[in-house]
């Protein structure tokens, strides 16, 4: 059985994939290949389930190539397709604190710049109400030379594709939410893969890349200018109630120096 899981980075794209993995007898799993050989040619060569995760966006700019695989227009067939959707304000939260990675493997990150990060971010947890996600956002982009907000606008316009592309495909693709994926609500997902699919094997060695596992991160981080300016991007958001400010340092300052190896002391 083969078994495509599909969503844009830090939707839980890997939490999924790898327990539709390890809820399958003796399943191989492959993490976002990147080439139309690896669909064509490579994984032909494997027999039994298999299990193999995109991201979305890695994909841009061959949009047909893209579909060609969800449809079983390549010599890969897939069995089932399921694809991961989350709440756009909580990726975007995500992404920030996950984009010293890239960063990193492009050589362009500075243990001294990563420990003001870190310092910045601990400022916030200990005083959340005393500095907004843009003024955060600011900071970040201070220190490390980037343009962040630019990006923001690149992921509400990405995000809008995403829906799209899902929308072309609603008897092909089986969508789960992120946020039910972590309620433990995947009846459906299991009746659509034919097996019952268990929340309990971790990652392995993806561990230091997960961050919170949890949801509505927005609604403790974000002030009310915040949420002024989102409101504007998001028309088709209708919850935009905030909840008490307070922030778990292992899921901020704790989850950069996890992933950088390097603390702020």
């Amino acid at each position: 059985m083969n078994i495509l899981v599909v969503g844009k980075a830090k939707t839980g794209t890997t939490f999924l994939s790898k327990s539709i993995q390890h809820s399958l007898l003796d399943a191989n799993y492959f993490l976002e290949p990147k080439t139309v050989d690896f669909f064509e040619v490579d994984l032909a060569a494997y027999c039994g389930n298999n299990v193999v995760k995109i991201i979305f966006e890695h994909w841009s700019g061959r949009g047909r190539l893209r579909n060609a695989l969800i449809h079983n227009e390549l010599n890969t067939k897939f069995d089932r397709v399921v694809a991961t959707q989350r709440d756009l304000r909580d990726e975007i939260i995500s992404r920030l604190l996950y984009f010293v990675v890239p960063l990193n493997e492009r050589g362009k990150l500075q243990e001294r710049d990563v420990k003001r990060w870190i310092e910045v971010l601990q400022r916030k947890e200990q005083a959340p109400l005393e500095m907004s996600f843009g003024e955060l956002v600011g900071q970040f982009d201070e220190i490390f030379g980037t343009n962040f907000d630019r990006h923001i606008q690149q992921l509400v316009t990405q995000d809008e594709d995403y829906r799209m592309f899902l929308s072309r495909s609603p008897k092909r693709i089986f969508v789960q939410c992120y946020e039910q994926l972590l309620a433990g609500e995947i009846a459906s997902l299991s009746e659509h893969l034919g097996f019952e699919v268990r929340l309990d094997g971790g990652v392995g060695s993806l561990e230091k890349t997960r961050r919170s596992q949890a949801h509505n991160n927005w609604k403790h981080l974000f002030l009310k200018e915040d949420v002024a300016r989102f409101r504007e991007v998001l028309p088709d958001y209708e919850d935009w109630e905030l909840a008490e400010a307070s922030l778990d340092p292992d899921h901020y300052s704790g989850y950069v120096s996890r992933v950088t190896g390097i603390s702020a002391t």
